[in-house]
């Protein structure tokens, strides 16, 4: 009794924490990129100016943002998976984030303006007058935005768009700055003919502070719907319990992605158990890999009473007969 008891316990953690880690590594594939001549559609945006391209809900996203360009810039790398599981694409003053475990097409601004304020750091305040008419008081962050910041502020989204003001105004570089959660905003006076409030190239500086690979720049020029070759298979192989018994029902999560991370779909996927007593069983994936790379094979156990142990489970990937790869990932037979 105590024994199934801590079986059902441990069991009910892995699921929880697999079931997580495969959220993460699966990817809907309405925002992913993925530069096959299989899998274009017709959402992609080309800029020019920049060489990429914005496509599915990033595309969605930017478009129904006024003054996007405004407040946004022109993207400077394609989307990509970073290593927390999140789609990401950066531009020139802010980074899109779409969660695959979400399971929707929300959009949401990584918080560029939080993540490179530095709060102590020397920061140099101007001796500007905070008035009652022309400033707005956010309680939450306990900072004002005054006179032509808020005006800009409240012309251009707001919350939404710009969030509410982290830092006072200050001074920085010999410029009037202030830091708002998703931007910078600043003060051009040079700028005569143009807007004197600007957002600041966030999206630039984050990608260089985050350590971000610098070939994700490189422009894709013109050819941005040619096919891209896929070279290598990326496998990640789950079982959703570390143990079973020995007439148990098992699962398998199976992700198959390219040498650039990217899903690889309708790939072929079938197992084989290896049972401690030397037996074996072999099962074929019921469907390919979906947009997202992604495909689940249930299993049987079935093993001789006397039989306790760790299952092998030998897994198998193939795209085509050139292109194959193996991984193996186990599970326990405890009682």
């Amino acid at each position: 009794m105590l024994k199934t008891c801590l079986k059902s316990v441990y069991n009910a953690c892995m699921r929880k924490h697999l079931l997580v880690l495969v959220l993460l590594l699966t990817v809907v594939v309405g925002g992913y990129t993925r530069w096959s001549a299989r899998a274009q559609g017709s959402d992609v945006r080309y800029f020019p100016e920049t060489g990429h391209t914005i496509r599915g809900p990033f595309r969605t996203f930017y478009e129904s943002t006024p003054d996007a360009l405004l407040l946004f810039g022109y993207p400077i790398t394609e989307a990509f998976t970073n290593e927390g599981g999140l789609e990401v694409q950066y531009f020139q003053k802010a980074r899109f984030e779409h969660n695959p475990a979400a399971l929707s097409d929300v959009v949401q601004l990584t918080p560029l303006g939080r993540l490179l304020y530095n709060p102590y750091a020397e920061h140099i305040q101007p001796d500007i007058p905070v008035s009652a008419t022309a400033c707005h008081y956010f309680p939450d962050t306990r900072q004002n935005l005054c006179y032509d910041f808020l005006t800009y502020w409240e012309a251009h989204g707001g919350e939404r768009y710009l969030g509410k003001p982290i830092s006072p105004l200050e001074k920085e570089n010999d410029r009037l700055v202030q830091y708002l959660e998703y931007a910078r905003l600043e003060w051009h006076p040079e700028n005569i003919s143009k807007a004197q409030i600007v957002t600041a190239n966030l999206g630039e500086i984050y990608f260089r502070v985050n350590g971000e690979n610098p070939a994700l720049l490189r422009a894709i020029g013109g050819s941005f719907i040619a096919e891209q070759r896929v070279t290598r298979l990326i496998v990640n192989a789950f079982v959703t319990q570390a143990s079973v018994s020995h007439h148990d029902e098992q699962k398998l999560y199976v992700i198959v992605r390219d040498q650039n991370k990217q899903p690889i779909t309708n790939a072929a996927v079938d197992i084989t158990l290896r049972y401690p007593d030397g037996t074996s069983a072999k099962y074929i994936a019921p469907k390919n890999t979906n947009q997202a790379g992604f495909t689940v094979i249930p299993i049987e156990v079935n093993a001789a009473e006397n039989v306790i142990g760790t299952v092998e489970v030998l897994v198998r990937v193939s795209v085509s007969p050139d292109l194959h790869t193996e991984t193996s990932t186990s599970f326990r037979i405890w009682y």
